[in-house]
């Protein structure tokens, strides 16, 4: 998601990262003991490493695909699951 602030860089699997308002953790849900014990002797800094990448990477419009879905927008059509369906139904 674009930000005006870019965000701060993870360097461990904690809330350390992320948005600086909104604290993040890494991992969606709360890891167990067992998860936690293989989270620290994984050695995490690989993933850590590329969620940072992810991040840090400009975002940017497609103007190909925009155009084209302005176009079924303002002719009334909308996508879902690989079908065209009509906005009026």
């Amino acid at each position: 998601m674009p930000t005006v602030v870019p965000p701060r860089a993870f360097t461990s699997h904690s809330t350390d990262g992320g948005y600086h308002v909104l604290p993040l953790k890494l991992t969606k849900r709360k890891p167990n003991a067992r998860a936690w014990q293989s989270f620290e002797s994984a050695g995490m800094s690989r993933v850590i490493s590329a969620v940072n990448a992810l991040q840090n990477t400009d975002y940017r419009i497609n103007k190909v695909v925009f155009e084209f879905m302005r176009r079924a927008w303002e002719a009334g059509l909308f996508f879902r699951s690989g079908n065209v369906y009509s906005r009026a139904t």
